[in-house]
């Protein structure tokens, strides 16, 4: 289910072993394109691995699925600053 997917990831996460929880997220996000707590994670991750341009990209998604995701307008801010 998603939501195996999405613990996965968060462990390899915790893990700092960001490649791997990248693909499992991605696994998740194919699942369920309309989980924007998934896309989000994606975004997260993607920032802690230096990819600022995809980045962006991913959290303007989030933005455009949920425009007050507090979250995703910090990181999408502060990445807009680099």
């Amino acid at each position: 289910s998603v939501q195996v997917l999405n613990n996965i990831g968060l462990s390899y996460a915790k893990m700092q072993d960001f490649t791997s929880a990248y693909e499992w997220y991605e696994k998740a996000y194919k699942q369920d394109t309309s989980d924007v707590e998934t896309l989000f994670s994606l975004a997260w991750v993607e920032r802690k691995r230096q990819r600022h341009s995809h980045a962006k990209e991913l959290f303007q998604r989030v933005l455009d699925m949920d425009p007050e995701h507090v979250k995703a307008l910090y990181l999408f801010g502060d990445i807009l600053k680099t």
